[in-house]
């Protein structure tokens, strides 16, 4: 027994119920401070790894400062690191057959346009006279 819990039990009546309600109030409010400093340090968390994403380099290379926010980037796994855990009771859906990017030897440019668009020949020829050469 503690000595908040000794005080407030040697009181009687009117004043040991104020007490206990003020023990009770002490207690909630110590709560809500604990539960309010986790979800500011999941916000610290959160903040520095998307600051880190954002302005961060574009190197694929795994430096120091990436292997310390690797803590932070398994926060956000948290849900599939959930579901890996939790047995499977659906068979798994049949994924789509990938679709592979255009080679570098196949062409570029325009793609033909479709064969169900009409096709008008104009032909302009030239006068005999203009068709001379030399």
């Amino acid at each position: 027994m503690n000595t908040l819990e000794k005080f407030v039990k040697s009181h009687t009546g009117e004043t040991r119920e104020m007490l206990e309600s003020f023990v009770h109030t002490f207690a909630d409010t110590i709560k809500e401070k604990r539960r309010l400093e986790q979800k500011v340090e999941m916000l610290a968390y959160e903040l520095r790894f998307l600051k880190k994403k954002l302005f961060g380099s574009r190197s694929e290379k795994a430096s120091a400062a990436t292997l310390a926010l690797q803590d932070d980037v398994n926060l956000f796994n948290e849900f599939e690191l959930v579901v890996q855990t939790l047995p499977s009771e659906e068979p798994a859906l049949p994924l789509p057959p990938e679709t592979t990017s255009p080679s570098s030897s196949q062409k570029t440019g325009r793609k033909p346009l479709p064969a169900t668009l009409p096709r008008v020949v104009i032909e302009h020829d030239l006068p005999e006279e203009a068709k001379q050469c030399g």
